[in-house]
């Protein structure tokens, strides 16, 4: 019994190598997958390690024209083709107004949406949210002044003229920030105490998606955990809702509410 003993122990000294190259290598597959979110809980890791920020921009200025590139062909597309560029749909965009409702009593809201581009969003959430509201987009690419109610910003850095006026921001351009927690908390600025942030998140946000054009990449079970490490000073989780016709198993509505 002896000898079988020392054979067993043997094989599992043999393949003990491969065992632990077989997991690095499933976890490695795994948690750059589109499908798949993966947490090593045997690891030391903290709120920072899970997502993804691209970095390698030579300065501010290089991520600035990626991004004006990236809009500059799509609007092409919107004004000469006549498509929608529009990353969500209009049944999207009228459940978030219904929750806005379920929150907001008023008959005239006003609203932010960040990163706007074509100017689509402001429109439906006009259209959904009724004539008395104000919906305004903010977008970077100067191409998209001649849009109604657009305002030309960079969604990091808004004038301060904009600050404690609106009902509620909306965004589902989260990820192309170059430096998240500064602009979601120029965001908050923008709300009216109790005011609504409203982050609209698909498994398409994660962090295999991260690249030069939409650098931060984080998964859905970790945005709000993450939104509420960097702002709990600042605002309060509401809720987390499901779309009706959802894009996939993790989209979502984030929906936090400004503090005093």
């Amino acid at each position: 019994m002896r000898g079988v003993h020392r054979i067993n122990k043997l094989k599992i000294a043999c393949l003990k190598p491969f065992q632990v190259a077989l997991e690095n290598i499933g976890l490695a597959l795994l948690n750059n997958s589109k499908y798949f979110f993966v947490l090593n809980l045997r690891s030391k890791s903290t709120q920072n390690d899970y997502f993804r920020l691209f970095s390698s921009y030579e300065d501010y200025e290089e991520y600035l024209e990626i991004q004006r590139i990236k809009t500059k062909r799509r609007l092409k597309v919107f004004h000469e083709e006549s498509k929608s560029i529009m990353w969500t749909n209009q049944n999207n965009i009228k459940d978030n107004c219904n929750l806005i409702n379920g929150y907001r009593s008023s008959a005239s809201i006003s609203g932010l949406c960040m990163g706007s581009r074509s100017g689509e969003e402001q429109a439906l959430f006009h259209k959904f949210l009724g004539g008395g509201s104000k919906v305004f987009g903010v977008e970077l690419q100067s191409d998209a002044k001649s849009l109604p109610n657009t305002i030309i910003a960079d969604f990091h850095y808004l004038p301060q003229n904009l600050f404690g006026k609106f009902d509620f921001v909306y965004s589902n351009s989260h990820d192309q920030s170059f430096n998240p927690k500064l602009a979601i908390g120029c965001w908050i600025k923008c709300l009216k105490v109790d005011g609504l942030l409203i982050l609209e998140h698909c498994r398409s946000h994660g962090k295999s998606g991260a690249n030069r054009q939409d650098p931060f990449g984080v998964e859905t079970e970790i945005l709000p955990f993450l939104v509420m490490g960097w702002f709990s000073a600042n605002l309060r989780l509401e809720g987390i809702y499901e779309p009706s016709k959802p894009f996939d198993n993790a989209h979502k509505f984030f929906v936090f509410s400004k503090k005093m």
